[in-house]
C-alpha cells in the first residue's frame, strides 16, 4: 500500500515521464535522462522497456515515488560496482520515498553495488519490484550483487518484492545512533539465491520484522551480528508464522557472536538446512545456529516446524532459550555429531537457562534433545519424544530442584506399580523402565508382615531394584512401589 503523500505543491503537477528528459530503451546509457526527471521533485513514471543505467540515480527529494509499469519495465545496470538507484545523500534525512512495480537485472555480472540503497531514509518503500526476476535468474543466472541495503534507516520496508539471484546478499541493513529501528518484509516477499546471505541484519538494529514471505536457498538465508556496528548488538527481531526460511547452503538462522538480545519466532516454518549448494561452505546444515558469545540472548520459539536440517534443528551455543509447542523433526543425515533435534554443546557459561515444553521431536537422526552441559534453572517438561534415531534425552547434566527433567513421553522420569513377595521367598526383583539409576523409592505396605520387620529396597540399578524382607514370608506380601529419576515434580 503506497504511503500517504504530504507536499506543498499543487494537485495539478503531473508525475515527470522519464521519456519526457531523453530517455529511450534504444540508448546506451540513461543515466543522465533518469536524473533529470528525478531533479525535478516530481513523482516519475517510468514505461514498459529495458532502461540501460550506468550509474546510480540518486532520490533526494522526501515523497517522491519512483514507479515503473511492472514486469516489462526493466532498469539494466551496465556497471560492475556501481548502485542502481539511492535514496537519499547519506548526510541529511530523506523520508516517504517509494519505489514500486520496477524489475532489476545488469548486463553484466556485477561485483558491487546494490540494485537499491538507502541512507538515513525514513518510512520509505519498496513495493511490488522485481530485484532480479525470477525469469531473469532462471535464464542467465545471478547478475546483481546486492539487491536492497538499507544505511541508518527506520521504519522502512520491503513489500510484495520477488528478489532472485544475488552475487553477496539480497537484503543488508544496519543502523546508526539515530536511524536503527523497524523494517518490515512482507506480502508474501520471496527472496533466494543471494550466495552469501539473504537478509542480513548486520548490528545496532531493532525491530527487523519478518512478516509474510520466504528465504530459500541463500548459503545463510538469515544472519544476525554485528559485523557492520563493531560493539554495537543488535535489539529484538521477530518472524512471524507467515514467515518459512527453508532450504539454506548453511544455516536457515545464523546469529553471530553477540548478535541480538531477543529473537522471536512465533509460528515460523524453518526446513531443510544444507541441502542446497551455494556460497562458501555446507557443512552446518542447521535451522537454528546460535554462536558461543550470546550470553544476553532470549531466543524464544512458539509453535512452528523445524525439520529435514541436515545438522541439527536447533544448535544453541550460548544464551537463554524458550521454547514451546514446536514439532523437531526429521533434522539430521545420521553421519555426523551434530544431527540432534535440539543441541546445546558443551561450552564455558553454556548454562541457559533453557525451557522446553509442549514440543514433539520425532525421525531425528541422532539424540531428540542432547544437553552437554550442566543447567541452571532450566526445565524440559510435558514433550512427546519419539527417539527414533540414537535416543530421546542425552545428558551431560544433572537434575535438581532448580534444573528439572520430567514429565515427557518417551523419557521416563517416574514409575509406579506394584508388586508382591511371595510365600517362601525372602524379596522381589522389580524392573522400574526409569531412563536411568533412580534417585528415590518409596515402598507402600499393602499387607501387615506378621514376621516382623518391614519391606526395604536393595540392589538398586538403572533397570531394576529389589524388594525384601527380613525372613521369608508365611504368605504373599504386597506393596506399592514408585521410584523417580531426578527430581519428581
Amino acid at each position: 500500500m503506497a504511503l500517504t503523500k504530504i507536499r506543498n505543491r499543487m494537485i495539478a503537477d503531473a508525475p515527470a515521464q522519464v521519456t519526457d528528459f531523453g530517455a529511450s530503451p534504444a540508448l546506451a546509457d540513461n543515466t543522465a535522462a533518469f536524473q533529470a526527471a528525478l531533479n525535478t521533485g516530481l513523482d516519475v513514471t517510468i514505461p514498459d522497456g529495458d532502461w540501460k543505467l550506468s550509474g546510480p540515480i540518486t532520490i533526494t527529494t522526501s515523497g517522491q515515488y519512483l514507479t515503473g509499469s511492472g514486469g516489462n519495465c526493466r532498469l539494466l545496470s551496465t556497471s560492475t560496482i556501481n548502485d542502481m538507484i539511492r535514496v537519499g545523500n547519506g548526510s541529511t534525512e530523506i523520508s516517504e520515498v517509494v519505489i514500486s512495480d520496477i524489475r532489476f537485472y545488469a548486463t553484466v555480472v556485477k561485483s558491487g553495488g546494490a540494485a537499491i540503497r538507502f541512507r538515513k531514509a525514513l518510512r520509505c518503500h519498496v513495493e511490488t519490484c522485481m530485484v532480479s526476476s525470477p525469469q531473469d535468474f532462471q535464464t542467465l543466472g545471478a547478475k546483481l550483487w546486492d539487491g536492497v541495503v538499507f544505511e541508518a534507516c527506520a521504519d522502512c520496508k520491503i513489500d510484495g518484492c520477488s528478489m532472485w539471484g544475488f552475487g553477496q546478499d539480497a537484503v543488508r541493513l544496519y543502523g546508526d545512533d539515530i536511524y536503527n529501528g523497524e523494517i518490515n518484509i512482507t506480502g508474501g516477499s520471496w527472496i533466494t539465491y543471494a550466495s552469501r546471505y539473504g537478509v542480513a541484519c548486520l548490528g545496532r538494529f531493532g525491530g527487523l520484522r519478518l512478516d509474510s514471505g520466504d528465504i530459500s536457498a541463500c548459503w545463510r538465508n538469515l544472519c544476525i551480528d554485528q559485523s557492520a556496528t563493531p560493539g554495537f548488538p543488535n535489539r529484538e527481531i521477530f518472524i512471524s508464522g507467515q514467515f518459512s526460511l527453508d532450504a539454506s547452503g548453511d544455516a536457515n538462522i545464523w546469529v553471530g557472536p553477540n548478535g541480538v538480545s531477543t529473537l522471536e519466532c512465533n509460528g515460523m516454518w524453518t526446513a531443510s538446512a544444507g541441502r542446497t549448494t551455494i556460497g562458501p561452505s555446507s557443512g552446518n546444515g542447521e535451522g537454528i545456529h546460535i554462536d558461543p558469545n550470546n550470553a544476553n540472548l532470549t531466543l524464544r520459539i512458539t509453535g512452528g516446524k523445524i525439520f529435514n536440517n541436515t545438522g541439527a534443528g536447533v544448535t544453541m551455543n550460548s544464551g537463554r532459550l524458550y521454547m514451546q509447542g514446536v514439532l523437531v523433526t526429521s533434522n539430521g543425515l545420521g553421519s555426523g555429531l551434530s544431527d540432534h533435534g535440539f543441541w546445546m554443546p558443551a561450552a564455558s557459561g553454556n548454562s541457559g537457562p533453557i525451557q522446553i515444553t509442549d514440543c514433539t521431536f520425532e525421525g531425528n537422526a541422532g539424540y531428540d534433545i542432547k544437553l552437554d552441559n550442566q543447567l541452571a534453572y532450566s526445565c524440559v517438561t510435558d514433550n512427546v519424544l519419539r527417539g527414533s534415531g540414537v535416543g530421546t534425552i542425552s545428558m551431560a547434566n544433572t537434575t535438581s530442584a532448580t534444573n528439572i527433567v520430567a514429565r515427557n513421553i518417551g523419557y521416563k522420569t517416574y514409575a509406579q506399580g506394584s508388586g508382591t513377595i511371595t510365600t517362601g521367598q525372602t524379596g522381589v526383583v522389580v524392573t522400574h523402565g526409569l531412563v536411568g539409576l533412580p534417585s528415590n523409592v518409596q515402598i507402600t505396605p499393602l499387607s501387615s508382615l506378621p514376621e516382623g520387620g518391614s519391606f526395604f529396597v536393595s540392589n538398586v540399578t538403572a533397570t531394576t531394584f529389589t524388594v525384601e524382607i527380613g525372613s521369608a514370608a508365611g504368605g504373599a506380601r504386597s506393596f506399592y512401589w514408585s521410584a523417580w529419576f531426578g527430581v519428581q515434580v
